[in-house]
């Protein structure tokens, strides 16, 4: 059954809590109101009242709004704006395209008779959105250069592994919020770049080496990027080359026969790295800076 509000009116009188006393025969005292004019009688508080409420309650309790109910036909809206129920969620609330919904961690190998035969191809089968932590190990070979995009989610790791792991040219990274990490491996002088990296939240590098090309680490509009002790020499131009902002630690790196270390323009670099040597050290423009 429907609820049917009590409308509730205050009393109004003429003159409110006034009253005159009798005194009976008992001893005891009876006051009477003298509250002159009724203006509104009001509602009373009675029992029939009081239990329309309490009754409302009940019902409420024994009869819980369920959103598929009928009481929505078509699709609900208030004004031009869609309510979002129990019914049409599956609508507006999705898990992200290309999520494949697992949470355990993963590991996958590539070389011969491994896995994958090319490290893009092991990439290529990680989703978008993931929330698991995903390592890569490399054995021993040369392979092509490749890029890791649109990642977001568990960090994905590169494992060279060994001494024997070979990149034959450029690595791109690019509009990744996923942690991204890179151990152990040499790119090969036929890399123009170690390694480009656009748009990206952290990326980290560990024992790679760059014995030559035109540039070590392109790095722009990233938030940060970790590279600890690697070894980039020869270098025609830049070992770090920074633009559009973010932040670079270069800690315990070293290398030699270079033109400039740092290029540094609109970001920041901390220099913890000695063993780096250059023609130039560094070269800052539009508020770059690189603290030791």
């Amino acid at each position: 059954m429907a609820y049917t509000p009590t409308e509730w009116k205050n009393r109004e009188v003429e003159r409110p809590r006034t009253y005159n006393f009798q005194n009976n025969d008992d001893g005891t005292t009876t006051l009477i109101p003298a509250e002159g004019t009724i203006v509104e009688p009001g509602t009373p508080i009675v029992a029939a009242n009081m239990n329309n409420i309490e009754q409302g309650l009940v019902d409420l309790s024994q009869n819980k709004a369920d959103l598929e109910s009928p009481v929505f036909t078509g699709t609900p809206k208030v004004g031009s704006d869609v309510i979002v129920t129990s019914k049409n969620i599956t609508d507006y609330a999705k898990p992200p395209v290309n999520f494949d919904g697992s949470t355990t961690d993963k590991t996958l190998t590539v070389g011969p008779g491994k896995m994958f035969t090319t490290i893009q191809a092991a990439i290529d089968s990680l989703p978008a959105w993931r929330g698991y932590y995903t390592v890569i190990n490399i054995d021993a070979g040369t392979y092509a250069g490749f890029t890791i995009s649109n990642k977001h989610g568990g960090k994905i790791q590169i494992n060279g592994n060994a001494a024997g792991v070979f990149i034959s040219s450029d690595i791109t990274v690019s509009n990744c919020t996923s942690p991204i990490g890179f151990y152990q491996f040499t790119s090969n002088s036929s890399a123009s770049n170690l390694m480009n990296i656009d748009n990206c939240r952290y990326v980290e590098l560990y024992k790679v080496n760059k014995p030559g090309g035109a540039n070590g680490i392109v790095m722009n509009r990233t938030d940060y990027v970790y590279v600890f002790t690697c070894t980039i020499s020869n270098i025609e131009a830049f070992v770090f080359n920074l633009r559009g902002g973010g932040t670079l630690l270069a800690e315990n790196c070293t290398g030699a026969n270079t033109y400039c270390v740092y290029s540094v323009t609109a970001a920041i670099a901390y220099d913890k790295s000695s063993g780096l040597t250059a023609t130039n050290r560094i070269l800052k423009s539009n508020g770059g800076q690189v603290f030791a």
